[in-house]
Formats: C-alpha cells, structure tokens, sequence
C-alpha cells in the first residue's frame, strides 16, 4: 500500500497485491514470499500451493519472521525457480527439497528424486551450472549415479561429487 497525497485536498491510496514466488519454511510453519523475496504471510499446511518451490531455512529458530519481512535474496529464488524447471528435462531429476542456510547465503542446495544432493551457486548462472553438472553426469559420473552423494556446484566451471 502506497499513499500519496496532493494539494489541496486529494489523498491517493495505491494497493498492489504481491503474487507469491515460493513458500519458505522457518522450522515447520509455512510462509508466502513475493519474487522481491518478501514475506507476504503465514500460510497454514493445508493452503500450500504445490506448483510453489518450498525452501527450508536450516538456520533461523522458529516464529521469527513477520510479513513484509525481507527473508530471501532475490536472486537466490530466481535460481530456485529455474532449479525446479530445468533439472527434470536436463537432467532426468525432479526436485524434493530445497534447503539454503538464510535467506542470503550464496548457496542452496536442492536434493533431487535420486537422493543426492546438488549445491549451486546462487550468484553465477543456472545455464552454466546445469551444463556442468550435465558433463559431469554423463563424462565422469556415469554409470556410478546410482552411488552418487552429492554433485558441489560453488567454483567457476568446475564440479565436485562424491
């Protein structure tokens, strides 16, 4: 809600409703968050939109957030939004669960219907991170995917697993 008051005697109230992006988890209760990465509300478990990625935050306590907080970067939920769209056509994964350790850290970690884990680099772009982790399945990975942990995204054209 916006007002802006002009003279003489006019007074403008401007209310743009914020569409939600994804569902952030603090402990076990649900909250909506815009792409400007702003709480809009608690939500309970029942309204949860299952189209909407759900990031768990492995660090804060619960009941700390309040709406129109500013929880989550929003370049982070970009790159969560194209984590959950390009991974089942790239590569053959579909997204169970997103985990960063605040909202503005410079990692998340998303683990994927297979069991392992990818950590990505919120900062450098998911083309060039899914392109790596594309090579590294296929190159060095192989045939050994079914024992694979975890694939560490975070340095520059380069991939770890385990």
């Amino acid at each position: 809600v916006r007002i802006e008051k002009k003279l003489p005697n006019t007074l403008k109230i401007i209310v743009e409703e914020r569409t939600p992006v994804a569902i952030w988890y603090e402990g076990s209760t649900p909250y909506l968050v815009d792409s400007k990465g702003n709480v809009i509300n608690k939500i309970s478990k029942q309204d949860i939109d299952p189209s909407l990625p759900q990031i768990i935050d492995s660090v804060r306590a619960e009941n700390t957030v309040t709406p129109g907080d500013f929880i989550v970067h929003p370049q982070a939920l970009e790159r969560i939004i194209t984590s959950r769209q390009v991974l089942p056509t790239k590569i053959g994964v579909t997204v169970q669960k997103i985990t960063m350790p605040t909202g503005f850290a410079l990692e998340f970690t998303v683990t994927t219907s297979e069991g392992w884990y990818v950590i990505f680099d919120r900062e450098r772009s998911m083309q060039s991170q899914i392109e790596t982790m594309q090579t590294m399945l296929q190159q060095e990975i192989g045939d050994k995917r079914p024992f694979l942990r975890y694939i560490d995204l975070r340095v520059k054209d380069v991939g770890y697993f385990r």
